[in-house]
C-alpha cells in the first residue's frame, strides 16, 4: 500500500474480501495544525455496511457523516494523537447508528495517513454494562443488608475480607488486619467455643456447607448477632479453605427476642386469666349448688308448713265440724257435711302440693327411685307412660340429683305438652371413663318433633319450669351439657351428660324429706289439678 495514496487494485481486492471493516484516512488540518476533518482514501464494503451508508471512498467525514464530524470531538482527538505518536493505538466509541459501539485499531502508515481496522463491540459493551450494574446492585444490597464476604485459607491462615465483613465486626475497611485472631477476639466469650469448633465439627461430619449464628462485641462495646454461612473445600488432609458470607442479623434477633418476650407475657396473662376464670367457674358452680340446695330447703320448709301446719289445722277443723254436725239440727248437719267435703278436698290438694314441692324420693340417695317416682308422677299428672331403662346403681350428690331431677321433670312436661304422644322413654347410664364418672340421661319420644335451632330461645322465658335455656345454663355451671336432636315429624331425643364429683363424706345437715303420694304418712293419690302451662323454651 502506498503511504500517500489509496491502496492499489490488488490491495483493495484483498481488503474487500475481509469481514472486518477497513479504511484508510487522510487527516485534514487547519492553519493551526489541528485536525478538522478527514478524507476516506479507501473503505471496504464491511465498513460501509457497519455505517449503513453508501460508498465512502473519496468522501470527507463532514460530507458522509455531518453529525459524527460535528459531535465526536474525542474521535478527532484520537486520530490527531495517533498521527502525532506515529504508533498503533485503539479507541472505543459510540459512533454507529442505533446505539452500537465500535472499536478502532489505528496505525499511522505515513504522516497524516492512518489505516484503521474496525470491530463492532456492541454486545460486549452491553454485557459489560450489565455486569457492572449487577455488581453495583450487589454492592448496594450487601451494604444495606450489612453483609460481607470472606475467604479463609486454613492451610496458610490467610484471610481476605470484603468491606462488609469489616463492618460486621465494627471496623472500617482496612482498619485492622483480617486474621482468624481478629475474628475470634471480637466473638462473644459464650459463643467462642462454637466458632472455634465449627470447622472441625464440619470436617468430622464431612459437610461441604456450614451455617452458624453467634454474637460479636464491637470495639465500642455493643453486642451484635452474625450469621456466617458458606462452603468448605477439602483436600486429602482435610479442610483447606473456607469461603462464605457474614450477615448482621442483630435487628432480626432483637425482633425475635421481643416476640418471645411478648409471647411469654401473653402466655402468662392467658394463664392468669384462665386460672381466674377457673376460680370463677368453681365459685359459680358452688353458688349454683348452694342455690339449688337453698331452693330445695325452701321447698322442704313450705312442704313442712303444709304438712305439719295447714294439714293439721284442716284435720282439726274437720273434727270440730264433724262434732258440730253430729249434734246440730238437720240444716246445720247439711252445712257441716258440705264443709267437711270441701275440707277433705283442701286436705287432699295440700297433700298433693306437698308431695310435688318436695317428694321424698329426691332425697333418698337412690337416683333410680327418684326417676321412677317421676315416671309415676308423669303418668298420674299427664297420662304419659314413661318406660324407664337404667344400668346405673351408684349414688349422686344431692345438688346434682336435685338439678337432674328438675331437668328431667321439665323434659317430661315438654313431651306431654308438645309431642302429642302418650309414651316416652327415659334412659340412664354411667360412663366410668375419665377423671369423673359421666352420668348420661336421655328423654326420647316419637312425637311431632321440631327444629331445635328455631325453637330454643337465646334466653330464659316465662313458663312453669326451668326451661331449656335454664337447664343448659345450670348444667353448664356444673360441667354438664345438653344435646337436642329433633326434626319435624321425626320425634325428639334430649340427652344430658353431667360429670359426677366425689360424694361428700357426711350428708348435709338439716335435710328434711317429705313423703309424697303413697310414700309414708299416707299419700292421697294422683293430683286433680290440671297441668300447668309451659313451653319448650
Amino acid at each position: 500500500m502506498r503511504p500517500d495514496a489509496a491502496p492499489s487494485l490488488l490491495e483493495t481486492s484483498l481488503l474487500d474480501q475481509l469481514g472486518e471493516g477497513v479504511c484508510q484516512l487522510r487527516l485534514l488540518r487547519d492553519g493551526s495544525g489541528r485536525v478538522f476533518d478527514w478524507e476516506y482514501l479507501y473503505a471496504n464494503p464491511a465498513i460501509e455496511a457497519l455505517f449503513q451508508g453508501g460508498p465512502l471512498t473519496g468522501q470527507r467525514c463532514s460530507q458522509a457523516f455531518p453529525r459524527l464530524h460535528q459531535e465526536n470531538i474525542p474521535l478527532r482527538r484520537f486520530l490527531d494523537e495517533t498521527d502525532l505518536a506515529g504508533e498503533a493505538r485503539t479507541f472505543e466509541c459510540h459512533v454507529l447508528p442505533k446505539g452500537r459501539w465500535l472499536r478502532l485499531s489505528a496505525t499511522c502508515v505515513a504522516p497524516g495517513i492512518l489505516a484503521i481496522v474496525t470491530h463492532e463491540i456492541t454486545e460486549r459493551v452491553r454485557m459489560g454494562r450489565a455486569l457492572q450494574n449487577h455488581e453495583d446492585r450487589l454492592r448496594v444490597a450487601i451494604a444495606s443488608a450489612r453483609a460481607g464476604a470472606f475467604d479463609w485459607n486454613t492451610a496458610t491462615g490467610e484471610c481476605v475480607w470484603s468491606a462488609g465483613t469489616f463492618a460486621c465486626f465494627g471496623y472500617a475497611p482496612d482498619e485492622v488486619v483480617p486474621t482468624v485472631e481478629t475474628w475470634t477476639s471480637r466473638t462473644h466469650p459464650d459463643d467462642l467455643p462454637q466458632v472455634l469448633g465449627f470447622v472441625s465439627d464440619a470436617s468430622r461430619r464431612g459437610d461441604s456447607e456450614f451455617r452458624i449464628e453467634y454474637r460479636v462485641i464491637w470495639p465500642n462495646g455493643s453486642v451484635h448477632w452474625l450469621r456466617s454461612e458458606g462452603r468448605l473445600a477439602y483436600d486429602p488432609g482435610g479442610v483447606v479453605r473456607v469461603v462464605g458470607m457474614n450477615i448482621d442479623i442483630t435487628a432480626g434477633k432483637q425482633l425475635e427476642l421481643e416476640l418471645l418476650n411478648a409471647r411469654d407475657d401473653l402466655e402468662k396473662r392467658i394463664k392468669d386469666r384462665t386460672e381466674a376464670l377457673s376460680r370463677r367457674t368453681e365459685q359459680l358452680a358452688r353458688l349454683s349448688s348452694e342455690l339449688i340446695l337453698a331452693e330445695q330447703r325452701e321447698r322442704e320448709r313450705i312442704a313442712r308448713v303444709l304438712h305439719d301446719g295447714l294439714q293439721q289445722v284442716l284435720y282439726a277443723a274437720q273434727l270440730i265440724i264433724g262434732t258440730l254436725g253430729s249434734h246440730g239440727e238437720a240444716k246445720v248437719r247439711s252445712v257441716a257435711q258440705e264443709v267437711t267435703t270441701l275440707m277433705d278436698e283442701a286436705t287432699r290438694q295440700a297433700r298433693t302440693l306437698t308431695a310435688e314441692i318436695s317428694p321424698a324420693a329426691v332425697h333418698g340417695g337412690d337416683f333410680n327411685a327418684a326417676l321412677r317416682w317421676l315416671c309415676a308422677w308423669a303418668k298420674r299428672a299427664y297420662g304419659l307412660e314413661v318406660a324407664f331403662v337404667t344400668s346405673f346403681s351408684g349414688r349422686v350428690p344431692e345438688s346434682h340429683q336435685v338439678l337432674l331431677y328438675q331437668s328431667v321433670r321439665e323434659l317430661l312436661f315438654n313431651v306431654a305438652r308438645h309431642a302429642q304422644v302418650t309414651q316416652a322413654r327415659l334412659d340412664l347410664v354411667c360412663d366410668a371413663r375419665g377423671e369423673f364418672p359421666l352420668l348420661k340421661l336421655g328423654v326420647q319420644d316419637e312425637g311431632l318433633g321440631f327444629n331445635p335451632v328455631q325453637a330454643e330461645p337465646a334466653g330464659p322465658t316465662a313458663g312453669s319450669g326451668l326451661g331449656l335455656f335454664s337447664i343448659r345454663e345450670r348444667l353448664g355451671q356444673h360441667g354438664g351439657e345438653i344435646e337436642i336432636r329433633s326434626a319435624p315429624g321425626a320425634g325428639t331425643r334430649v340427652s344430658i351428660a353431667m360429670p359426677l364429683p366425689p360424694l361428700p363424706t357426711h350428708p348435709p345437715a338439716g335435710a328434711l324429706w317429705v313423703s309424697g303420694p303413697g310414700e309414708g304418712r299416707g299419700g292421697s293419690g294422683p293430683p286433680s289439678v290440671p297441668p300447668r302451662p309451659g313451653t319448650r323454651g
